[in-house]
């Protein structure tokens, strides 16, 4: 979409050097300034002009990745928080290989829909379920560690969460 960032490109933007934990930052606050109105977006495949919101997000199950601002919404709202950032002005070029990160991300979203489990309303003991389907790929899960942070990183971009989230979160 012309004069459009998408999530993605605009978390890097803000990460510039920084490691992976930066950056699942700054994607998850884009994201959640997305879905609070802050922040416009628009679906990839949406028209010009339709707004992308938690519902419709919800609904066609898009990766918060894939969401696209306008170029001009995104450097006037890093002007507005005092970043010193500004949109690539042309595309980057494509990654060699996916990060094992995005891969041990899919791999829990491949599961979740394989279970059948809305990927936002996981039920008691479900979790563990697909836990033990991501582990059987020795490759990509080393140990219950690395699903568990896999687990945590798609969980601040809002693309998982376990039923009664509330109760079980720190602090509540």
């Amino acid at each position: 979409m012309a004069g459009c960032i998408d999530l993605f490109d605009a978390a890097q933007a803000l990460t510039g050097s920084g490691d992976d934990e930066t950056f699942d930052f700054w994607l998850g606050l884009l994201a959640r300034q997305v879905e609070d109105g802050a922040l416009h977006g628009v679906g990839p495949r949406g028209g010009g002009s339709r707004l992308l919101s938690w519902a419709t997000w919800c609904e066609a199950r898009r990766v918060v990745m894939d969401w696209q601002i306008p170029v001009v919404a995104f450097e006037a709202w890093c002007k507005k928080y005092g970043y010193a950032v500004s949109a690539p002005t042309s595309p980057p070029p494509p990654p060699e290989k996916e990060s094992p990160r995005r891969r041990q991300i899919a791999a829990i979203l491949s599961a979740i829909n394989d279970s059948g489990y809305d990927p936002l309303c996981i039920p008691r003991g479900g979790k563990k379920k697909i836990e033990d389907v991501c582990l059987g790929n020795a490759q990509l899960f080393t140990s219950g560690n690395s699903f568990e942070r896999a687990w945590q990183a798609a969980g601040k971009q809002g693309q998982v969460r376990v039923k009664d989230h509330k109760v079980y979160a720190r602090g509540m």
